[in-house]
């Protein structure tokens, strides 16, 4: 029978063992996801001294491979958000006698294990719990979680100022000086080169046809697609500007108000959903996009908006703490409940090439200030603090 159980490492013999929950890497990976891919990349060249155990779902443990001496992996059967992962994983993790563990959500065993850190992104689930969590019990199950999380936790991560504002206002028990803003990086899909005929491959792959605005990341409820939808309409049909909607990501079934929206509206040959998106395709329609269009009601951070300044295209963002505080003037900003609103951010930056220079210009300088290895060395830091 196979081991649930196995270990994939080079010994070493090091000062700290420092275990971090790696179970959100993937294939298709996610915005912590990513997180946690670049904190590893950069934290294995930046300290060779320390120990490091890393829990993994079965896909990636298996396509793992360490970098140098003393990196473990360990294949668990926990996924995130389950049972299992609040007895199965702590009781792994215990075997493994760690002197700190990072855990990269919010989703914290109540079951301690060591001394630990925790990354907040946002507290989204506060404002909007998203249709998996309409029944009582989840919602209690998550208010549970993330208390224990915030009041177990040796040190807090929170991703921008705003985020820890929002712990500071909503859990007053816990000291502002437990928490460290740490900037995360200007995401990485943007690193190859953008080669000519990519347009006709994006026609041929897509049936983009026309000139488009771009939007990816997860379709729920807090992303407001449902308004960007709206305000599409009104660009087409105030505006009178014939682009069409490219809304990168998977297709959520808990959300089909999304795509019921467009297709009520009559909207089904103009907004073009792409399913999972490999890196290269990401690139191409980062690069050929009028604009890029993040309309959230919340976020923590929203490092999608610095990957299109990364790839030179103007950013329209709502009007929100977080938005405002990461991408200063380097965004169009907009109110996130007013259609009409976006729609007209959006017919500004597209009919006004001043205005798009400028917000190109800015953005360049902009996404020079966030650095993933910044972002690892400065949670290395935390580590120590911890440490000692």
């Amino acid at each position: 029978m196979r081991s649930k159980n196995i270990t994939r490492s080079i010994a070493l013999t090091n000062m700290s063992r420092i275990a971090i929950d790696a179970r959100m890497i993937g294939a298709r990976t996610t915005g912590i996801g990513l997180y946690i891919e670049e904190l590893l990349q950069h934290l294995f060249r930046l300290d060779n001294t320390n120990e490091y155990i890393l829990f993994m779902l079965p896909d990636s443990f298996r396509s793992f491979r360490p970098v140098r001496n003393g990196i473990k992996a360990i294949e668990v059967y926990a996924h995130w958000y389950s049972w299992k992962e609040q007895l199965a994983l702590p009781l792994r993790m215990l075997r493994e006698k760690p002197d700190i563990v990072h855990f990269p959500h919010f989703n914290v065993p109540i079951i301690p294990v060591a001394r630990s850190v925790v990354t907040i992104h946002d507290l989204t689930p506060r404002y909007f719990p998203g249709h998996k969590m309409e029944s009582m019990i989840r919602r209690i199950g998550f208010s549970v979680v993330f208390r224990s999380a915030l009041s177990s936790a040796a040190h807090i991560i929170a991703v921008s100022n705003h985020t820890k504002n929002e712990i500071i206002r909503f859990h007053p028990n816990i000291a502002g000086s437990k928490i460290s803003v740490i900037y995360e990086g200007p995401g990485r899909r943007v690193m190859r080169t953008i080669h000519p005929g990519e347009r006709e491959i994006l026609r041929k792959r897509f049936g983009i046809t026309k000139p488009y605005l771009f939007y990816t990341g997860v379709w729920r409820n807090h992303k407001n697609l449902v308004g960007l939808i709206k305000a599409f309409a009104v660009l087409r049909n105030k505006y009178a500007l014939d682009y069409q909607l490219v809304l990168g990501g998977e297709e959520d079934p808990y959300y089909p108000e999304v795509r019921n929206t467009w297709e009520s509206i009559g909207l089904s040959r103009e907004v073009i959903p792409t399913g999972f998106l490999d890196n290269d395709d990401m690139v191409s329609l980062y690069h050929h996009a009028e604009a890029f269009v993040l309309p959230s009601f919340s976020e923590g951070f929203g490092f999608v908006g610095l990957e299109a300044m990364n790839s030179g295209i103007p950013v329209i963002a709502s009007s929100i703490p977080a938005l405002r505080e990461v991408y200063q003037a380097a965004a169009e900003y907009c109110s996130p409940h007013e259609p009409d609103d976006i729609a007209h951010a959006i017919q500004r930056v597209c009919t006004q090439p001043k205005r798009r220079l400028d917000l190109i210009s800015q953005g360049n300088k902009r996404r020079n200030d966030f650095n993933w290895e910044k972002m690892a060395q400065e949670t290395l830091n935390v580590y120590r603090r911890v440490l000692d």
